[in-house]
């Protein structure tokens, strides 16, 4: 039936996210190369001057010795400075630490979707984000602005916003270009220099982004379903 395909398919998916986390150690370091997309045009930011303190939300400790502390994090609703007169946007994001966590290793979970948000953190006591705990990293579950407990767009927002193409150029902020400085800000709050990325589907999506436009903040980029690329 359908329902057993699905269900194959989704238990597929985690199988081969854990291959991937558990090949992680083995990476070679991360080799930058030349991407072409039509898809993916090179931005420049306009040096948005808003600054970006976490505040942090909640403590909750879950079996076996993990831990997930929960941020917000206000950004810019336009990063590049092109409209939006100064708008902000909150974002959310999780950072699970195991027993064995590192200090200085970070694993950036990138959702698939678009339009979902991350993994709840109760999860990790299984799959492939117990695999990376287990490898000393701490995983940051970021809900993608626009999804879970950050600024969220429903149909009543859009509505607010006032006709279709001004709804059109406030949907515009919620692409893979703004998530990747998202994930940014959020890097630099952590006080990390650079870090890893797992992206699933969609999120494989904004790992291609993010090595566009700011591959020197990247360890290794792991991607699973959805994405094919072609270095040229």
């Amino acid at each position: 039936s359908s329902l057993r395909v699905s269900q194959r398919r989704c238990c597929e998916s985690s199988m081969t996210l854990c291959q991937r986390v558990q090949r992680l150690e083995f990476a070679q370091p991360l080799r930058t190369v030349q991407l072409r997309s039509r898809f993916l045009p090179q931005r420049r930011l306009s040096g948005t001057t808003m600054e970006s303190t976490a505040t942090h939300v909640s403590h909750e400790a879950i079996s076996g010795g993990i831990c997930s502390d929960r941020y917000e994090i206000e950004v810019p609703l336009d990063h590049f400075g092109n409209d939006g007169a100064g708008e902000a946007v909150k974002v959310s994001y999780r950072v699970l630490d195991g027993k064995s966590s590192s200090q200085d290793k970070y694993l950036l979970f990138l959702q698939g979707g678009p339009g979902f948000g991350s993994p709840a953190p109760w999860t990790a006591t299984s799959g492939w984000i117990k695999a990376a705990l287990d490898k000393k990293y701490r995983v940051v579950l970021m809900d993608q602005r626009g999804t879970g407990l950050s600024t969220p767009i429903s149909c009543r927002s859009l509505e607010a916003m006032g006709d279709a193409p001004a709804q059109v150029a406030y949907l515009k902020h919620f692409r893979a270009d703004s998530i990747v400085q998202d994930a940014e800000r959020i890097r630099e709050s952590l006080g990390v220099r650079s870090w890893s990325t797992l992206g699933q589907s969609f999120g494989g999506f904004v790992s291609v982004t993010y090595l566009l436009t700011s591959p020197g903040s990247l360890e290794a980029v792991l991607l699973t379903g959805g994405v094919c690329i072609r270095a040229c």
